[in-house]
């Protein structure tokens, strides 16, 4: 029944505190909307798809479920293919590489084109761990 804001990240220098990679079972910080400047997460639930954005909306991807978190919710993938069904930059579905590796918990990266390009042109639209 539509989109639930379930983590966020104030602006600034570092990503999310955040170490579940994406599997939802963080929980911290007071649940807020996307434009106020405070930093959590709830548990996320059942759920199929994820909406990444950034906070103005400008930049956005929508992925299933499990693209990001690999088939099962445990799979390790690095620099491998993810399928991609809209984001902001194509209406068309798409391939990008990412990165979800086993004891790394800053994974997973996810990003609008490959994490390699997306680095430098500020594409990156999440990663965890307070990595910056």
């Amino acid at each position: 029944s539509g989109w639930r804001l379930v983590r966020r990240v104030k602006a600034g220098p570092t990503w999310h505190p955040a170490t579940d990679q994406l599997l939802g079972t963080d929980a911290y910080g007071s649940p807020s909307s996307h434009t106020a400047a405070n930093t959590f997460s709830v548990a996320f639930g059942a759920f199929t798809q994820f909406l990444f954005a950034t906070g103005d909306g400008a930049k956005w991807l929508i992925a299933n479920k499990d693209e990001v978190l690999g088939y099962g919710g445990d799979g390790s993938y690095a620099d491998s293919p993810r399928n991609v069904l809209r984001s902001s930059v194509s209406d068309e579905p798409y391939a990008v590489r990412w990165y979800r590796r086993a004891g790394n918990t800053e994974d997973p990266w996810v990003s609008l084109a490959d994490h390699s390009e997306a680095i430098n042109a500020g594409d990156i639209l999440y990663g965890g761990n307070g990595y910056g």
